[in-house]
């Protein structure tokens, strides 16, 4: 649907309106214009007429006219395109149709987003009216809500925004994205804060302390929990994978022991965007998350004193039961991501860490050793269950205690050169 067109329907009938001394000419040309833009309008939609009542219908995007006449018809479907459409009466909506597209955690950030700034902001705003002074200017009052904004955070709110321009564009509300060429000045948000690398990986010393202190309050409570610590540190799991495992999930081939992930645990998100409890979805966070691993000693030694706790605990070990349940006063439940992260740090407060790390940081630890122990970027990619390189390189750190960069480094110096040339090896030699 051409919205110029609606406009000047509009226009038309306001000229109509204001001009008291229009001669009949005038008012003649005036109706034939309307006339032969609402026909043009009207032309691309089916009206029918059912058999039965012989009432008439038709569908103007997903919504039902139905009237006694053809005529009756044709009034609604221009008044319901005329109205006035703020982003106010299309969000309910726009959300509706990213509850169907997204995951829960991003559709909430939507809803996080439009409450704190766009519905105070331009919530009232006839989105056909939007214009790129009014992208500037809503910036502008984002920043004053927010001081502290990073580029990151604008842009990720930036990303919600072109996702709600362009429901619109489906729906033909707007022929294009009003802020496309909104680009905002490099020194206009706050430089994000710096994190060393070290502070987002656990170096050997403070995995293998985490690690002693699971098994220790393993033993000492007889809860699995702390068993997901160490198979987290040897498969690089997402939190909710751990704790969506299964036991009929292990595999054998030849002599080797595989684990297969194939579903996740997630947090239950009601339709307000409020969570309660967790619930358990039959697939990954995507596709190339559905991976089968291969299990180290540590990793099969741990799920055998899994399986061993949880039979003493009167808790069953079938195939289709969860790897990671408890007893408590008779009742069984999921152990859920919150409880393996909050024993996490903990265990990092108990070994005096300096920096109290979470459950992904330990799955950049698994993949940054991955990687430096020489296994190829393309196996780390897909152990990791990434739909990407770039994911998975965003992943791998390079830790304080890596000597491997120090020896890279030397061969910069000025006598490591000199020894290189004076060296009998490798002789240069310079064509004529």
């Amino acid at each position: 649907m051409d919205r110029k067109l609606l406009d000047g329907i509009s226009d038309d009938f306001s000229n109509l309106r204001l001009c008291d001394n229009i001669s009949l000419e005038e008012a003649e040309s005036l109706v034939e214009r309307i006339q032969l833009k609402r026909k043009e309008i009207l032309q691309q939609f089916d009206i029918k007429q059912l058999p039965n009542d012989g009432l008439f219908w038709c569908r103007v995007y997903g919504t039902m006219i139905q009237r006694k006449t053809r005529r009756e018809v044709e009034d609604a479907i221009i008044k319901m395109l005329s109205v006035v459409t703020t982003i106010d009466a299309i969000f309910p909506d726009y959300l509706e149709i990213r509850k169907r597209e997204v995951s829960a955690t991003t559709w909430r950030k939507d809803i996080y987003y439009y409450e704190t700034y766009i519905h105070p902001l331009i919530g009232s705003r006839n989105v056909r009216r939007l214009t790129i002074d009014d992208g500037y200017r809503f910036l502008d009052r984002c920043i004053e809500i927010y001081p502290g904004m990073t580029r990151k955070y604008w842009n990720n709110m930036r990303c919600m925004i072109n996702q709600l321009f362009q429901y619109c564009i489906d729906r033909r509300f707007i022929s294009e994205n009003p802020w496309r060429n909104v680009k905002p000045k490099k020194d206009l948000f706050t430089p994000p804060r710096y994190t060393r690398d070290g502070d987002t990986v656990f170096t050997r010393q403070e995995q293998q302390a985490v690690c002693e202190r699971a098994k220790a309050d393993a033993l000492r409570t007889r809860r699995s929990a702390p068993f997901g610590i160490i198979l987290l540190f040897n498969l690089g799991l997402r939190d909710g994978e751990l704790c969506a495992l299964k036991w009929g999930d292990m595999e054998h081939a030849g002599t080797h022991e595989y684990i297969h992930v194939q579903r996740e645990m997630v947090s239950d998100v009601t339709d307000e965007g409020k969570t309660k409890g967790f619930t358990i979805l039959a697939h990954c966070k995507t596709p190339a998350g559905d991976r089968r691993l291969l299990l180290n000693k540590e990793a099969i030694e741990a799920l055998r004193q899994i399986r061993e706790i949880n039979q003493k605990n009167g808790i069953p070990c079938e195939m289709d039961d969860f790897i990671f349940l408890r007893k408590r006063k008779g009742n069984i439940s999921h152990i859920s991501p919150r409880s393996i992260d909050s024993r996490l740090r903990r265990y990092c407060r108990e070994a005096g860490m300096s920096v109290i790390k979470s459950p992904h940081d330990i799955r950049r630890t698994t993949l940054t050793n991955l990687y430096n122990a020489g296994m190829p970027l393309k196996k780390v990619q897909e152990f990791a269950g990434h739909s990407s390189l770039k994911q998975t390189m965003d992943y791998i750190r390079i830790t304080d205690d890596d000597i491997e960069t120090m020896q890279y480094i030397e061969t910069l110096s000025i006598d490591q050169v000199k020894e290189f040339e004076d060296s009998n090896i490798v002789k240069f030699r310079r064509n004529a």
